[in-house]
C-alpha cells in the first residue's frame, strides 16, 4: 500500500472497531436490564430442550460479540495465518448464532400450524437447505482467502484479501428463511381473523404478543440481513465488518426478546386462571424431542405451565 491507502485503511479500521463496539455494548446492555426477567422465567423453571437452547442463545451470542469487539480493538497477531483464521472464526460464529436463532423459529412455526404436516415438514427442510447453503459458502470462500497485517506510525490492523465476489450470497439463504417464516405468520394472521369471528382464539394479550414479536423479530432481522448484502456488494472488503455485528446484535435481542415477553405473559395467565383455547404449543421434554400437544378448534385445554417451555422458545 502507499501512504494514502494506509491513510485510509486507518481511518476504515477505526470506524469499523467502532461498530463492532457499539452492538456489543448495546447487547450487554439488554442482558443487564431483563436478566432479573431471565432469572425469574427460565432459570426458575424447569430444565428442558428449550431452555437450554434459550441459554445458548443469550449467552454465546453476547460472548461472541465481546470477544469480536476486543480482537478488533487489540493489535493484530504477528502471523498473518491467525488472522485468518479469526476472520473465519467471526464468519462461522456470525453463521452458528443464526442457525441457533432460526431453530426457535422453526420451532414456533411447528408450534403455530400444529395439524399441518406439509408446512412444519417444508419449513423444517427450508431450515435444512439454508443450513446446507450457509456452509457451502463459507467453505467456498474460505479457500482463497488470506489476511494481511499492515503497521503504519506505530498502528497496526489487519485488512482481509482475496475474498470472493460472491461472499454476499451468505446472506441470501437467511434472508430467504426468514421471509418463508415471515410468509407463514401473516398467513395465520389471516386465519385468525375466523378465530376471532366464533371465539375461538387464544387471550388477546399472549396471541398479540406471539404475533407482534414475531412480526418484529422478522422486520428488524431482514433489515440488517439486506444491509449487510448490500454493504458486502457495493463497499470494499476491508468494510465486510462493518455490519455484520449489527446482524449478531439484533437476532440475539429479539430473540431473547421473543421467549420473555411470551413467557411473561403465558405466566401471567397462568397464574390468573386464564385458558388458552384452540391455540398449540410444542412440549421439548428434557430429552429434546418435540411432543405436540394442542386443543381442537373445538375444545379448551388448559396448558401447564411444564409445557409452555418450548411454545415460550419456538
Amino acid at each position: 500500500m502507499d501512504r494514502a491507502d494506509l491513510i485510509q485503511a486507518v481511518r476504515d479500521t477505526n470506524v469499523v472497531r467502532i461498530c463492532q463496539l457499539i452492538p456489543a455494548v448495546v447487547t450487554l446492555y439488554d442482558h443487564f436490564i431483563t436478566l432479573d426477567q431471565e432469572i425469574a422465567l427460565v432459570w426458575k423453571r424447569p430444565c428442558s430442550f428449550a431452555r437450554s437452547l434459550f441459554l445458548w442463545n443469550r449467552y454465546f451470542g453476547s460472548f461472541f460479540l465481546l470477544t469480536d469487539a476486543i480482537m478488533f480493538a487489540v493489535p493484530p497477531p504477528p502471523h498473518d495465518n491467525v488472522s485468518r483464521l479469526w476472520f473465519i472464526f467471526q464468519g462461522c460464529g456470525t453463521a452458528i448464532i443464526i442457525w441457533s436463532m432460526q431453530c426457535t423459529m422453526l420451532f414456533r412455526t411447528w408450534a403455530m400450524y400444529p395439524y399441518s404436516q406439509y408446512i412444519r415438514y417444508a419449513a423444517l427442510l427450508s431450515f435444512i437447505c439454508e443450513v446446507l447453503a450457509m456452509a457451502g459458502i463459507i467453505i467456498a470462500a474460505s479457500v482463497k482467502f488470506q489476511a494481511h497485517n499492515s503497521f503504519y506510525l506505530g498502528y497496526s490492523f489487519c485488512t482481509p484479501h482475496n475474498v470472493p465476489s460472491f461472499l454476499f450470497a451468505f446472506w441470501i439463504p437467511v434472508i430467504a428463511l426468514d421471509c418463508v417464516y415471515f410468509v407463514l405468520v401473516a398467513w395465520l394472521i389471516v386465519k385468525r381473523r375466523d378465530c376471532n369471528m366464533h371465539g375461538l382464539a387464544a387471550p388477546k394479550t399472549i396471541w398479540e404478543t406471539l404475533m407482534r414479536d414475531s412480526i418484529s423479530y422478522f422486520i428488524v432481522t431482514l433489515l440488517t440481513y439486506v444491509a449487510n448484502a448490500v454493504i458486502w456488494i457495493v463497499l470494499p472488503s476491508r468494510w465486510a465488518g462493518l455490519p455484520q455485528a449489527f446482524s449478531v446484535a439484533s437476532t440475539c435481542i429479539m430473540g431473547v426478546r421473543l421467549v420473555l415477553n411470551l413467557r411473561g405473559n403465558y405466566y401471567c395467565h397462568s397464574m390468573g386462571g386464564a385458558r388458552w383455547d384452540g391455540v398449540s404449543t410444542v412440549c421439548m421434554e428434557a430429552s429434546g424431542s418435540p411432543a405436540i400437544f394442542a386443543a381442537s378448534p373445538h375444545e379448551s385445554t388448559r396448558v401447564s405451565s411444564s409445557k409452555i417451555d418450548s411454545l415460550s422458545h419456538s
